[in-house]
């Protein structure tokens, strides 16, 4: 099954033993919020569409993190 969720759905699904796999997906746009682990702390709502695009230069995967 693939599930495409945001924070709360993930959660719900981890701590159920649900998810075997995840394939993950970052787009180079910065969106924000206002919970603890956001990228950045803002209180404006920005639609994915008006988040400020950004260009991806460079990435690799090192000891299973991508930098």
């Amino acid at each position: 099954m693939l599930v495409e969720a945001g924070p709360t759905t993930t959660s719900e699904f981890l701590q159920s033993n649900y998810i075997d796999e995840f394939i993950l997906y970052y787009a180079p746009k910065l969106i924000g919020g206002s919970g603890n682990y956001q990228f950045y702390q803002t209180n404006d709502v920005i639609e994915i569409p008006d988040a400020n695009q950004f260009e991806i230069v460079h990435s690799e995967l090192l000891n299973q993190m991508l930098n």
